[in-house]
């Protein structure tokens, strides 16, 4: 039966979202998340929540985040590459980003311990698995701080970058991912492919290998209890539409197992 990790990012941006994520662990929809630090109502409301509703702690992985709200060190927060005003301005994916200079590397390197070091002391255990929001962690100049900070940390597991649905893409495109993924391979524990659901349309789905399935959690409007994903489509109806009937959920502490 084929093995699918369904994970569901941004968990501790907020109360509703982190609401909507608690509901689909429930109803059995996905069988993973990974949350921000960076926020720090939504991270104590996410710890919360994970108490109280007994979620697996093999299940919460981080999502390091360079793009979006206020940084957790000064250094950065002054660094123009990555921030405007002290937060964060998101435009630092607007090109590939292959080398950093020896300041930005040091402020990023303090920046990504500081995030994991605050998952740590919140949440009381060690992240399952690395992914990075709006996917910073493919970013080579910066995959190659958080594979230091992982070895330090002793995180063994870590997301791919996106090969499902990549036919359309360029040739140079398609060599960087493969390279990338080769070196994810190489120092961490990961599923075989890595998508969203709607890249698996007109897909063969290969039940021998493993997948990690992204998905944003949301409640509409924010009073919904029915998950919906980004799209505004339920995630129930996109599941039974896109993966194959019977699969087995797992975690990233599973992988290999």
């Amino acid at each position: 039966m084929a093995r699918v990790i369904i994970n569901s990012d941004d968990y501790g941006m907020n109360a509703s979202i982190n609401d909507a994520i608690i509901s689909a662990f429930k109803s059995n929809l996905i069988s993973s998340t990974t949350s921000l630090v960076n926020y720090p109502e939504g991270l104590i409301d996410g710890h919360s929540k994970l108490v109280e509703n007994k979620i697996k702690l093999s299940s919460v992985g981080i999502h390091l985040n360079l793009t979006t709200g206020k940084p957790l060190t000064e250094s950065i927060s002054k660094n123009s590459r990555f921030c405007e005003n002290g937060f964060f301005h998101s435009r630092v994916r607007d090109k590939p980003l292959l080398f950093l200079d020896k300041k930005s590397r040091k402020d990023v390197r303090v920046e990504i311990g500081a995030q994991i070091q605050r998952f740590i002391d919140v949440m009381g255990f060690k992240p399952s698995h690395i992914d990075g929001h709006h996917h910073i962690h493919t970013e080579f100049a910066i995959f190659r701080i958080i594979l230091g900070q992982a070895k330090k940390y002793d995180i063994n597991c870590m997301r791919k970058t996106r090969n499902l649905g990549i036919d359309r893409i360029g040739i140079v495109k398609k060599i960087y991912k493969g390279l990338l993924n080769f070196l994810i391979e190489r120092n961490f524990r990961s599923t075989d492919f890595f998508g969203s659901l709607t890249d698996l349309d007109g897909q063969i789905f290969d039940s021998n290998r493993t997948y990690e399935i992204m998905v944003h959690c949301v409640y509409k409007d924010g009073i919904s209890n029915i998950v919906l994903d980004d799209d505004g489509i339920p995630l129930k109806d996109k599941i039974e539409n896109f993966l194959p009937a019977k699969i087995t959920l797992f975690r990233f502490l599973e992988i290999h197992q």
